[in-house]
C-alpha cells in the first residue's frame, strides 16, 4: 500500500474546510450542496465524506476554521498596528467582515428558530466571540493601552452589539459612513 506524504491529510481537510465556508458565505448554508464543494476543488464527494460525516458537520468545522483563522489575522493585525487607536481598527476589521456578504449569518439566524443545533451553535459561536474579546482587551489593557479602569467585559459586549448590530444595518442601509458615526458615538467613553 503507498504511503501517504505526511501532512497530506491535514492539507486536503484545510482544503475542503476553505473550499466549503467560502461557498457557505457566498451561497448559504441550504444552497450550498455538496455537490458543489467537491467541483469547487475538482475531488469527488466521497472525498469530502471521509473527512466530514455530514453536511452540518463540514459547516461547522470550516465556521471553527474561519474562527481560528479570522482570530490569528485578527491578533496580527493588532500587533502589526502598535500605537493606532484601537477602536479605528475593530472598526476596520468590522469592514473587512463585511466583505464576506449576508447571506449566511441571516439564513443561520432564521435556521436557528426552528433548529435546536444551528442555535446552539451560534450560543457557542457568539460566547467564543466575547471570549475572544475578553482576553484581547486584557491583554492590551495590561500593556497600557486602554485605560484601567475600563470594565473589559462591558467593552467585550459593547463590540460584539455593536459589530451584531452595524452588520444588520448595514444589510439594510449599506451607508458606512452612518456605520461609523454610530460606531465612534458609542465607544466614546471608553478612549
Amino acid at each position: 500500500m503507498p504511503k501517504v506524504v505526511p501532512g497530506y491529510k491535514e492539507e486536503a481537510r484545510k482544503r475542503i474546510l476553505e473550499a466549503a465556508f467560502g461557498l457557505f458565505w457566498k451561497k448559504g448554508f441550504w444552497a450550498t450542496k455538496m455537490d458543489d464543494i467537491a467541483h469547487e476543488l475538482g475531488i469527488s464527494k466521497g472525498a469530502i465524506y471521509t473527512y466530514f460525516k455530514d453536511k452540518k458537520d463540514l459547516f461547522t468545522q470550516a465556521t471553527q476554521h474561519y474562527r481560528q483563522e479570522f482570530e490569528s489575522d485578527m491578533t496580527h493585525r493588532m500587533k502589526k498596528s502598535e500605537g493606532q487607536d484601537i477602536f479605528e481598527i475593530l472598526f476596520y476589521l468590522f469592514t473587512e467582515y463585511l466583505k464576506f456578504g449576508f447571506i449566511l449569518p441571516f439564513e443561520l439566524m432564521n435556521l436557528a428558530v426552528n433548529d435546536e443545533e444551528i442555535k446552539l451553535f451560534l450560543v457557542e459561536d457568539g460566547k467564543d466571540d466575547r471570549e475572544y474579546f475578553i482576553k484581547y482587551l486584557t491583554g492590551i489593557q495590561n500593556e497600557g493601552k486602554i485605560r484601567n479602569n475600563i470594565d473589559i467585559y462591558e467593552m467585550a459586549d459593547l463590540i460584539i452589539t455593536l459589530f451584531y448590530g452595524l452588520y444588520m444595518s448595514m444589510f439594510l442601509s449599506e451607508d458606512i459612513e452612518r456605520a461609523k458615526r454610530i460606531w465612534d458615538n458609542a465607544v466614546e467613553k471608553y478612549k
